[in-house]
């Protein structure tokens, strides 16, 4: 994401990845939520490997897109720290939510 993150580093600060999620679609985004549920399928304690880093998931939630700018929880900065973003699709009608799922790197 642009002007967000450290992806070569990420022992620096947070790593933010946006993955596109499409109604009615296989994306890759499509794979973290559950339309009909309205919530990430993602849990506590998953395991994530980002170029050859592996993390572990300690939350996933949705946040409403006209406040996902201004949510501290999503943009703070932390060393090790992963954010993976997608939108929440529903059954019909524009996507009004995103999903946020934090990790955090696993120690070598």
């Amino acid at each position: 994401m642009r002007n967000h993150g450290t992806p070569d580093h990420p022992e620096r600060g947070t790593t933010y990845v946006a993955i596109h999620s499409v109604q009615g679609a296989e994306l890759p985004g499509n794979t973290l939520i559950d339309v009909d549920a309205g919530e990430p399928t993602v849990e506590k304690g998953e395991s994530i490997t980002l170029q050859d880093r592996d993390y572990t998931v300690t939350d996933a939630y949705t946040v409403p897109k006209a406040d996902i700018s201004g949510d501290d929880r999503v943009w703070a900065d932390e060393p090790g720290r992963l954010v993976i973003l997608t939108c929440l699709q529903r059954s019909s009608g524009r996507s009004a939510d995103n999903v946020v799922i934090e990790a955090i790197a696993d120690r070598r």
